[in-house]
């Protein structure tokens, strides 16, 4: 047999976590993302790992935690990088890292940290506290109901009792339109406010 205590000498990359639920879908390249997917897919680049089929790519939650590995074939090498799923992640803040394993179980160093946070709670709804037409002869407050020459008025959506933080994002519905027709993104001045405008 043969005694094989090398550790590998490259250090993997965390390329993106893919978020594929619903509400937010989007591959996630950066760290300090947030994700409604407790069940991310992951690549990890391979370039300057030195890597070989045979090996492994371990992803860890927060350090010490396995929670994804994958033995790389000679497809994996050639493509340079490596795709599994990740085990599913508690709701919060995680930091995630990668190390590649030899045959012999020697691991590489970890790569950089990808933090991410999972967030599967819904906040609760908001409510429009007023329409304002701010264009044409006459401007001002919109009540329910009422009539505007502004094909964009300026809607106030408060944030009160919502739990909406930063990083999230209001949208705006039509009964006539089946998607989104306006949306804004709370900035810290707008959840100490309270309410955001969209137009």
């Amino acid at each position: 047999y043969k005694v094989d205590t090398t550790a590998p000498t490259g250090v993997p990359t965390i390329a993106w976590l893919l978020d594929d639920v619903p509400g937010g879908t989007s591959t996630l390249s950066s760290s300090g993302a947030f994700t409604n997917d407790a069940n991310l897919r992951t690549r990890v680049s391979l370039v300057g790992t030195n890597a070989v089929a045979g090996d492994s790519v371990n992803m860890y939650r927060d350090g010490t935690t396995l929670v994804g590995t994958v033995t790389l074939t000679s497809t994996d090498i050639t493509a340079k990088y490596a795709q599994f799923d990740v085990a599913e992640l508690s709701p919060g803040l995680h930091s995630l890292t990668a190390k590649v394993s030899d045959a012999a179980g020697n691991l590489s160093q970890a790569s950089a940290a990808f933090d991410i946070t999972v967030d599967i709670a819904p906040p609760n709804a908001p409510s429009i506290v007023s329409v304002t037409d701010d264009v044409g002869g006459t401007t001002g407050a919109i009540s329910s109901g009422g009539t505007a020459d502004d094909p964009n008025p300026t809607v106030r959506i408060s944030l009160q009792d919502t739990n909406a933080a930063l990083g999230d994002r209001a949208y705006l519905y039509s009964s006539i339109a089946s998607q989104a027709i306006a949306s804004a993104t709370p900035v810290q001045q707008d959840l100490d406010n309270g309410y955001v405008d969209a137009t």
